[in-house]
């Protein structure tokens, strides 16, 4: 007999059962426990602690606990639906072993979803029907910034203007797309681009230019289309001094006849502007003006034409943008660019110079270093060197300083207007100064009073005989630009003519043969060689000349040495305005006179010069007191007017333009007189002889007579501070008579070179 002596009721799933036996006698011993599971039943409760949280716009977390009673082995159905629409539903799986999260992405943003927790034991069919499920839990995802652009956007335009906007959406997470509206119902011609179009350089900063081609850079980043759309870009491409003419032509009418500006092309479109890409360039950035050399094939006439362009002539180019209404503006127009000659290279050119500079040098250099020697040697001996030997050294040393400057100038400049004429003149300006100064006659300034009085005795005999000495122009030079057909009526006096080595020679016009001749010459300074611009009077046909070269010269400083009428003839056509008429127009150029300052020997005008927009300020310094016959008969007014006008421009390095009738006589005396007024605070001696014969290797017949060859000599004495109030033997006229006709003594050119052959 046995019976259970203790059962224990548990909850599922297991239960504890002992069995003992037992006998009259009392207990017998106890079974061991037997243990037995039994099966698993429904949860008693749901899960607990669900929470959901939202872990972005598009996604969220759920968490959970297991019930407090476990009844078997339980999982997890997690149901997942959105609250407001029916566009999501999912359900998710957890079994007993799994971690009590869940992640869920894929979410549409600021959406709220409803999260149910159902726990279940067994097969997942039954979950709803005998599973425990929690709460409705509601979670919002977060918002997102705005996708979609704007629909449907209404404005109210701004009359007469060109109207841009932006509209976009903006929520707490951003801004969305943005929408650019631009209402091109007022389109306005494109804005004026800021920039000046610019050639191209290579990597050793050498233009890209041939004697027919330039090569520029595309106008990247020039031009937007804030005032509306840009329909095509255009090249312009002018001649310099052209480039203000506004009747645009063909590259064929430009090249063959009246040079004017010319389109290149027929349009491209605007070039894209990356932003950081404007410094830099490749092959698509740059354009070639001149490459087509089919323009010259006869029928291009009328063509748009991108033709070559003309050797060694200086070029402008601009850029035009058109709209879609056919509304253009122009950009600046860029800095000159020289186009090469057909034979050799800029840089061939270049070194060929640098080696001829270099020789010069090293000539110049063996001569002072054999001078030095020389004179070394005479010191050595006991002898001693003359003024003369001082002053051939003198001057060799202020010719290598002046080479020097010069190759500075050439290497800072690129051959400047008056740095390559300095270049082309050097070799001759060197060979005659230094020619003349072996035959120069210097004298003492403590016995230059007796110099000249020696000269006057007889009559001035050996004043006529050293003046008969001087050439009045060399033969090696030639002067035949003055006797070209077109050139001859220019010349007030046909015996007059500048040397072509040296003549001013003004911009020329292709299509007017000897458009850039006026008789006027360059003439060396006491230091600088071109300091001077020596010329006629003008006639009056050629005003509008003398104007031209005042332009392209930068010329502030004109120096007049005669009356419009003396001797009852016109010694100068009237080149400034009259008092009654403040404006007078020659050609393109208007000249104003502001003020007039007239004093006892002389008179001074301010002139404003415009040109195309530009302006510039002349002084014109007119001295009135040279006598209509011969000489002044003192030197007093004529120093003190030098000595004012060089006052007058201790800043300014440009010419300054001398002229009388001729431009060789008065004019020589004063660019003499100027020239000794600083000669004679450096040196201890004067050479007028050698200083008019360099003169008249620049300038033909430059001081043309006697009597003012005789003057520059009373100019020295009163410099030299000797009082002597009465002319030094002049002129005596009755014996200078026998030698030259009476003109020959008035200072200007009507004189026996005039009516003989010379």
């Amino acid at each position: 007999m046995f019976s259970t002596d203790e059962s224990v009721p548990l909850a599922p799933p297991e239960n504890l059962t002992v069995i003992n036996y037992t006998t009259n006698a009392g207990y017998g011993n106890s079974t061991p426990w037997i243990v037995t599971q039994t099966l698993p039943g429904s949860p008693d409760a749901p899960p607990v602690n669900v929470t959901a949280v939202a872990t972005s716009p598009y996604s969220i977390n759920i968490s959970w606990s297991e019930p407090t009673i476990i009844t078997g082995l339980t999982s997890y159905l997690i149901d997942i639906s959105s609250v407001d629409t029916d566009y999501y539903q999912a359900s998710f799986i957890k079994a007993n072993y799994e971690d009590k999260t869940l992640s869920i992405s894929g979410l549409r943003a600021f959406t709220r979803y409803s999260i149910v927790v159902t726990a279940f034991v067994g097969d997942v069919q039954t979950a709803h029907t005998e599973g425990k499920s929690s709460a409705s839990v509601i979670v919002s995802t977060f918002e997102a910034v705005p996708r979609d652009p704007l629909n449907n956007v209404t404005f109210q335009k701004i009359p007469d203007e060109v109207t841009k906007f932006q509209v976009y959406a903006i929520n707490s997470a951003g801004a969305g797309p943005k929408i650019q509206l631009r209402i091109t119902t007022d389109i306005k011609e494109p804005p004026r681009p800021n920039k000046k179009p610019v050639p191209v350089y290579d990597t050793s900063g050498t233009l890209l230019v041939t004697a027919t081609t330039i090569t520029i850079h595309m106008p990247v980043c020039y031009y937007n289309d804030d005032h509306g759309p840009i329909k095509k870009l255009q090249i312009l491409v002018a001649e310099a001094g052209v480039q203000n003419d506004d009747n645009v032509t063909k590259w064929y009418d430009a090249y063959f006849n009246k040079a004017r500006p010319y389109l290149v092309n027929e349009g491209f479109p605007n070039p894209p502007c990356v932003k950081g890409s404007e410094g830099l360039s490749s092959k698509e950035d740059m354009y070639v003006i001149g490459a087509d050399s089919t323009c010259m094939i006869p029928g291009s006439e009328e063509k748009i034409c991108n033709g070559p362009l003309k050797p060694k002539k200086q070029y402008v180019f601009k850029f035009r943008a058109t709209n879609i209404r056919g509304q253009y503006t122009d950009s600046d127009y860029s800095n000159p660019i020289k186009t090469l000659g057909n034979g050799l290279s800029e840089r061939a050119v270049e070194i060929i110079l640098a080696v001829t500079l270099c020789i010069l040098s090293i000539v110049l250099l063996v001569a002072v270093i054999y001078a030095f020697a020389r004179i070394r040697q005479k010191q050595k001996e006991g002898g001693t060197y003359s003024p003369r030997d001082a002053e051939i050294i003198d001057t060799k040393f202020k010719l290598d300083q002046l080479i020097t400057v010069a190759d500075l100038d050439m290497r800072d400049e690129r051959f400047t207007r008056y740095s390559s004429f300095f270049f082309r003149r050097k070799e001759i300006f060197i060979i005659q100064l230094l020619s003349y100064r072996k035959s120069i006659r210097p004298i003492g300034k403590k016995c230059f009073l007796q110099h000249v009085e020696d000269l006057c005795t007889n009559n001035n005999i050996k004043f006529q005989e050293e003046f008969l000495e001087l050439p009045k122009f060399l033969p090696d030079l030639a002067l035949t630009d003055a006797d070209l057909p077109w050139n001859k009526s220019k010349n007030r006096f046909p015996n007059i003519k500048p040397y072509n080595n040296n003549r001013v020679k003004l911009i020329p016009d292709a299509c007017v043969p000897g458009s850039d001749y006026i008789n006027a010459s360059y003439v060396s300074g006491y230091v600088c060689p071109n300091e001077f611009i020596a010329t006629q009077g003008p006639l009056p046909g050629t005003v509008g000349d003398f104007w031209r070269m005042v332009w392209e010269t930068r010329a502030k400083t004109v120096v007049m040495l005669t009356q419009c009428y003396e001797k009852g003839r016109i010694r100068c056509h009237q080149y400034w305005p009259e008092d009654n008429i403040p404006v007078t127009v020659f050609g393109d150029i208007v000249i104003t006179k502001l003020v007039e300052d007239t004093q006892i020997d002389w008179t001074i005008r301010d002139l404003k010069i415009e040109k195309h927009g530009d302006c510039m300020m002349v002084r014109q310094c007119n001295f009135t007191a040279w006598p209509e016959h011969g000489v002044p008969e003192t030197s007093a007014s004529l120093v003190h007017f030098a000595k004012l006008v060089r006052g007058s421009r201790s800043h300014d390095n440009t010419p300054i333009i001398v002229h009388c009738s001729a431009g060789v006589g008065r004019t020589g005396v004063y660019i003499a007189l100027d020239h000794l007024i600083q000669h004679i605070n450096d040196h201890d001696f004067v050479d007028v002889y050698g200083l008019v014969a360099e003169l008249r290797s620049e300038r033909m017949c430059m001081v043309q007579n006697l009597a003012q060859y005789i003057f520059l000599h009373q100019c020295i004495l009163d410099l030299l501070t000797i009082k002597n109030n009465q002319p030094i033997c002049f002129v005596n006229y009755s014996v200078l008579q026998k030698m030259d006709s009476l003109d020959a003594m008035e200072g200007d050119v009507e004189l026996e070179w005039e009516e003989t052959t010379m």
